[in-house]
C-alpha cells in the first residue's frame, strides 16, 4: 500500500526533484509566486507540486523544440497557472476558469521588466493540465445548469459518450497552444540574426498550425480555437 501511495504521490504532485541555487539578481517571489530553479528554468509557482508539474512538462519539450527548430534555447522563466491562482499585475487579461464555450484560453505576453524579472531572459506563463481540465468542469456544470429543464438529455447515452471525447478533444488542442507559447518565446530570445530568427519564427507558427490542423481532423472538429 505505501509504494502505491508513494507511485501516486509522484505521479500527482511532486516538487521538483532537482533545485538549483538561485542568483542574486533573480526575486525569491512574484506576486504570490515561490521561485523554483531547476535544470529546465526558473519556474515560478504557487506551490512546489505546481513547479514539480511544470518542471516534468519542461523536461521532454525544450529539447524537441531545440531539436526540431535548431537553435539553442537561453534559459527562461515559467509561470505556473493553476486554477485559482492569483492574476499579474502585469498582466490585464490574466487566464480565467470562469468561461463560456470552452474556447481556448490565450496566453498572455509577459515582458521580464514588467514583473520583476531580468530582462535577459525571456517569460512564458503556461497553464498546467490541471487548470485545462477545470475549464471543461466548469463549462460541463454549467451545461447541467442548463439543461436541468430536460434532464433526459444529460443522461442520454450520446452525451455522455461524447464528453470524455470533447475533454480530450479540448486537452489536445490546449496542448498545442501552450507548446506554441513556450517555442515562440524561447525562439524570440535566440542568438540569431534577425532573419533567420523570424524565418525560425515562421517555422514554428506553421508547425503548429499543422499540429493544430492533425487536432482538428482527428476529432472530426470544423475548426479549433485560435
Amino acid at each position: 500500500m505505501s509504494l502505491c501511495v508513494l507511485l501516486g504521490a509522484v505521479l500527482l504532485g511532486c516538487a521538483p526533484l532537482k533545485l538549483l541555487p538561485v542568483p542574486r539578481a533573480w526575486p525569491p517571489k512574484i506576486q504570490g509566486r515561490k521561485l523554483y530553479r531547476t535544470p529546465q528554468a526558473f519556474i515560478y509557482a504557487t506551490s512546489a507540486g505546481g513547479a514539480g508539474w511544470m518542471d516534468r512538462y519542461l523536461k521532454p519539450r525544450l529539447p524537441r523544440i531545440e531539436e526540431e527548430f535548431n537553435v539553442r534555447l537561453t534559459p527562461g522563466a515559467i509561470i505556473v497557472i493553476r486554477p485559482g491562482d492569483p492574476p499579474l499585475s502585469a498582466v490585464n487579461k490574466w487566464p480565467s476558469c470562469h468561461v463560456k464555450g470552452i474556447p481556448w484560453i490565450s496566453l498572455p505576453k509577459i515582458i521580464a521588466r514588467d514583473v520583476g524579472l531580468p530582462e535577459s531572459v525571456w517569460v512564458c506563463a503556461l497553464p498546467t493540465d490541471g487548470f485545462y481540465h477545470e475549464v471543461v468542469n466548469y463549462q460541463r456544470r454549467l451545461d447541467d445548469l442548463e439543461m436541468l429543464g430536460n434532464p433526459s438529455i444529460i443522461t442520454s447515452w450520446p452525451f455522455l459518450f461524447m464528453r470524455p471525447r470533447l475533454r480530450r478533444a479540448y486537452l489536445e488542442e490546449s496542448d498545442v497552444h501552450r507548446e506554441r507559447a513556450l517555442a515562440t518565446a524561447a525562439v524570440e530570445f535566440c542568438d540569431l540574426a534577425e532573419a533567420e530568427k523570424e524565418a525560425t519564427l515562421r517555422r514554428v507558427a506553421d508547425f503548429y498550425d499543422e499540429k493544430l490542423r492533425a487536432v482538428c481532423a482527428r476529432y472530426a472538429r470544423r475548426r479549433c480555437d485560435r
